[in-house]
């Protein structure tokens, strides 16, 4: 009797609890309202946060080249080959982890019309043929494929590096000159989203006839260069360069102009 009268007394008592809200339901939504005003605007303000954009550049370094003729890029040195591409002209890709200059191959002036370097020997002539000409270099970690066709007017180079990879900046300091080295950390800054772990693309395209830097830190994009066109996309693990040489229809008319008066020469003297 006495079990059966306590079973009865629990039934009623949650009988009469039952249209009645409980206790514990009321902390359950004292402590989920709780978390709500303080846990969300964190959040929030924490995303806001991300999407904000920061430019992110390297510190300032000093040259420690000594004499400025041996500079890589403006220089003579014997291990860069940018004063041999500067007499040639057209346009390239430098690494500035190992200083590497990877020639597009594409016609320019010296090239088409066999100017003469110092020694006084014919230059360039591969680009003014019709073959198309394929490359591939591995240096170290980074490995570059180069194709070259349509007489020089269209070339693709593609670079691939390990991730993380940085300029050696040691090498940098010690064989540029300071007004170089500044120009080519002012390449390397890029702006990105605050807590983006991307670094710089430690690449860029050079013109070699004005020495001017063009960034690559665009994964995507496409810019000009004098009579030059590229398109620069992202592949896996590195970046597709497609170039073009487009010259000006007023250097097309003066080319043309040239050939005109040649032969009007050749007609008189005969």
């Amino acid at each position: 009797m006495f079990w059966r009268d306590v079973k009865i007394c629990i039934q009623e008592e949650f009988a009469e609890e039952k249209g009645k809200p409980t206790l514990w339901k009321y902390m359950l939504v004292v402590t989920v309202t709780s978390l709500m005003s303080t846990t969300v605007p964190d959040m929030l303000w924490k995303w806001q946060d991300n999407q904000k954009y920061v430019t992110m550049t390297y510190k300032d370094l000093n040259s420690e080249l000594q004499d400025l003729e041996d500079c890589f890029l403006c220089g003579s040195h014997n291990r860069s080959m940018m004063s041999y591409y500067r007499r040639i002209g057209g346009i390239g890709v430098i690494s500035f982890n190992d200083w590497y200059v990877t020639d597009f191959e594409l016609a320019s002036k010296n090239r088409v019309d066999g100017s003469n370097d110092s020694d006084g020997n014919g230059i360039a002539t591969e680009a003014s043929t019709g073959r198309t000409l394929f490359g591939f270099v591995n240096t170290g970690n980074i490995r570059i494929q180069k194709e070259s066709m349509s007489f020089g007017r269209r070339a693709s180079v593609t670079v691939k590096w390990p991730e993380g990879l940085l300029p050696d900046f040691t090498l940098l300091q010690e064989n540029l000159c300071q007004p170089c080295l500044d120009k080519i950390l002012e390449n390397q800054s890029i702006r990105k989203k605050k807590y983006d772990d991307r670094i710089p693309v430690p690449f860029c395209v050079v013109d070699f006839e004005t020495l001017e830097l063009y960034s690559l830190q665009d994964s995507r994009t496409t810019f000009s260069i004098r009579d030059y066109w590229i398109e620069v996309r992202e592949v896996n693990e590195g970046l597709e360069m497609n170039a073009y040489y487009l010259p000006t229809e007023e250097n097309d008319e003066r080319i043309l102009a040239d050939q005109n008066s040649d032969e009007e020469d050749s007609v008189s003297a005969s």
